[in-house]
C-alpha cells in the first residue's frame, strides 16, 4: 500500500521536476496549446477509454459521454430535468401510451436522413433478447413500438414505467448501416449528433469532427480528441502544463493548486461519485448477512478518505448518491467497529475466510483495493486482489463470476435505474447484474416505485428501499466524493452538469475569440 503510493508520489515530483525548466508551460498557454486555439481544436483527457461507440451497448460513462457527441436521442437528461433533442415534443395518453413528434430533416453523418424507423429500430434491438444489450432489462417493459409516419414514434407499455421517460436518452443508430454491418455502430458509428466519429485507437485516443450540419447549428470546435489518461495526478498535470484543455477527474490534491490558477475554470458537484463494492451473496460465507455486516463494520472509510482522497470525501452509506433528490441519508451508518465485526463474524461461525476482489486496473482504485484489503485483514479476512481491465470488470459483473467487485458508482437521471438492476430478484445474473441477492419485500417497494406517478410518494418508496438494501449490504459503500471538470479559462462556455457533460461543452463551447 504505502509503497504503491511513495511510487506514485516519486511520479508525480518527476513530472514537476520536468515542468520546472519550462515556466510558460506551467503559467499559461503551451505552443501546440495555442496551435490547437487556431484551429478550433480540442483535447479531453478523461479517465478510461470506452468499451462500446454502440450507444445500444454502452455501460460505463465515458462511452455514454463520447456517445452523447456522436448519437442525438430522444431526450436528454440535464439536471434541470429532461429536454427534447430529437424529439420536439411528447405527450403520455395514459400511463402506457408514449407519443413522439420528432424534428424533420435529421440527417446521419453519411447524409441518410433520420427518420422515426431509426428509432422503432435502436429500441427495437435493445430490448430484443438476442442482442444482449446490457438495457434489456430496462426496456422490456415495451410491448410495441409504432412509427405510422417519418416522423411520429409510439411507444406501448406492459405496464405503467414512472422511470421510462428518464431512460430515452439513449443514440439512435443508423437502421440502414446497422443491419448491413453488424459491427459498424460500435467501430465506425454513424450517429447525427453535433461530431461525427473519425478514428478510435483503443487506449491511444478517439477523435471527432465537427457536424456542420448538425440540426441545432455547426458547433464550436472544429475537432475534439478524447483522450484517456487512468491516473488523477497526471490528468491534472497535463491540462495545468497545456497537454490537454480540459479533463474530468475525481478528486486529486492539486484541485487546490488548480483553483488558483488563473489559466484555468475548476468546476465541482459535489456527491456525484460514490466508490462501492458488490458482494455476491451466493458465495460461500457471503451468503450469511452477518458476514456481510461484519465486512463493513470493518471498512474505516474515514481513513480511506485520508490516505486515496486527502480527507476530500466523506464516508459512504447509501446506494443513492447525496447529489441526488431521492438519496436518503438516515440509513443506518457502519461506524468503524473492528471488534463489532469479529463478533459478528464469530456469530456466524467464522473463523477464516478468504475473499477475492476485482478492481480496475487504475490507479485510485487500486490504492482504496489495497486500502481495503488492509482493514479487512485486521478483522481476520483475507481480501486477494485482482486488478482487471475494464472489458473483463464489465464481463465479470454481468455474469457474477466473482465474490466481490468494485465500481464507481455516478449520477442517473432516476434511481429505477440504480436500484432495480443491481438489487431486484427479477435482475440476478445473468438477466442483469444483481448478484445473487434476493428479499421480497424490496422487490415490493422497487416495483411499486416503477409504477407511482407520484414523486413525492416514489420517495418515501426509495427511502425504504436504500434502509433495507443498507440493512442487508448487498453492496458496500465506501466513499462519497465530488467530481470535477477543470478546462482551460480560454474556453467559454465550460461548465458541469453530471449528465451532459461533454455535450453541452461540444455543442455551445469553444474557443473565446
Amino acid at each position: 500500500m504505502h509503497q504503491s503510493i511513495l511510487g506514485r508520489v516519486v511520479v508525480i515530483t518527476l513530472v514537476i521536476s520536468l515542468l520546472a525548466g519550462a515556466p510558460a508551460l506551467v503559467l499559461g498557454q503551451s505552443p501546440e496549446q495555442r496551435q490547437r486555439i487556431e484551429r478550433g481544436e480540442l483535447i479531453i483527457g478523461y479517465q478510461s477509454d470506452a468499451q462500446s461507440l454502440d450507444p445500444r451497448r454502452s455501460r460505463i460513462t465515458p462511452d455514454r459521454r463520447v456517445n452523447g457527441l456522436i448519437h442525438s436521442a430522444l431526450l436528454r437528461a440535464t439536471s434541470k430535468g429532461l429536454v427534447g433533442d430529437l424529439a420536439t415534443s411528447w405527450e403520455v395518453r395514459n400511463p402506457t401510451t408514449y407519443l413522439f413528434k420528432l424534428r424533420s430533416n435529421v440527417r446521419f453523418h453519411d447524409g441518410s436522413p433520420l427518420t422515426s424507423a431509426d428509432v422503432k429500430y435502436t429500441y427495437d434491438t435493445i430490448r430484443d433478447p438476442q442482442f444482449a444489450s446490457p438495457d434489456l432489462g430496462t426496456f422490456s417493459v415495451i410491448n410495441e413500438i409504432e412509427a405510422p409516419d417519418v416522423t411520429t414514434v409510439i411507444f406501448r407499455l406492459k405496464e405503467p414505467r414512472a422511470s421510462f421517460l428518464a431512460e430515452l436518452w439513449r443514440g439512435i443508430v443508423s437502421k440502414r448501416q446497422a443491419e448491413a454491418d453488424a459491427t459498424a455502430a460500435n467501430l465506425r458509428p454513424i450517429g447525427s449528433g453535433p461530431y461525427r466519429f473519425i478514428e478510435w485507437v483503443p487506449n491511444t485516443r478517439i477523435v471527432l469532427e465537427a457536424n456542420r450540419d448538425y440540426f441545432e447549428g455547426a458547433p464550436g470546435f472544429t475537432k475534439i480528441t478524447f483522450v484517456p489518461v487512468t491516473d488523477n495526478a497526471v490528468r491534472a498535470l497535463q491540462v495545468e502544463s497545456g497537454v490537454v484543455d480540459v479533463i474530468w477527474t475525481g478528486v486529486v490534491p492539486e484541485i487546490a493548486r488548480m483553483r488558483k490558477n488563473a489559466a484555468l475554470n475548476v468546476y465541482e458537484v459535489k456527491g456525484a461519485q460514490a466508490d462501492f463494492i458488490q458482494v455476491n451473496v451466493g458465495r460461500g460465507a457471503l451468503r450469511d448477512v452477518r458476514v456481510r455486516r461484519a465486512l463493513s463494520f470493518g471498512i474505516n472509510r474515514q481513513e480511506i478518505s485520508q490516505l486515496v482522497y486527502f480527507g476530500l470525501a466523506s464516508p459512504g452509506a447509501s446506494p443513492i448518491l447525496p447529489s441526488s433528490a431521492f438519496h436518503e441519508k438516515n440509513v443506518e451508518q457502519y461506524t468503524y467497529n473492528p471488534s463489532r465485526a469479529k463478533a459478528l463474524l464469530a456469530e456466524a461461525g467464522v473463523s477464516e475466510l478468504t475473499v477475492e476482489l476485482e478492481h480496475l486496473a487504475e490507479a485510485t482504485t487500486a490504492q482504496y483495493s489495497q486500502v481495503f484489503q488492509n482493514q479487512l485483514a485486521r478483522i481476520g479476512v483475507n481480501v486477494t486482489l485482482k486488478p482487471r481491465e475494464a472489458a473483463t470488470i464489465i464481463r465479470e459483473w454481468s455474469s457474477g463470476n466473482y465474490d466481490m467487485i468494485s465500481f464507481q458508482l455516478g449520477p442517473a437521471p432516476d434511481p429505477d435505474s440504480v436500484l432495480y438492476r443491481r438489487f431486484h430478484s427479477s435482475a440476478i445474473v445473468p438477466k442483469d447484474v444483481n448478484a445473487n441477492y434476493s428479499n421480497p419485500e424490496l422487490d415490493r417497494l422497487l416495483d411499486a416505485a416503477r409504477a407511482e406517478s407520484d414523486q413525492g410518494k416514489r420517495k418515501a418508496l426509495y427511502s425504504q428501499a436504500q434502509k433495507i438494501i443498507v440493512r442487508d449490504v448487498p453492496i458496500l459503500i465506501l466513499t462519497f466524493k465530488s467530481e470535477y471538470v477543470v478546462g482551460s479559462s480560454a474556453i467559454q462556455n465550460l461548465s458541469y452538469d453530471s449528465f451532459s457533460l461533454f455535450f453541452d461543452l461540444g455543442s455551445k463551447g469553444g474557443w473565446k475569440k
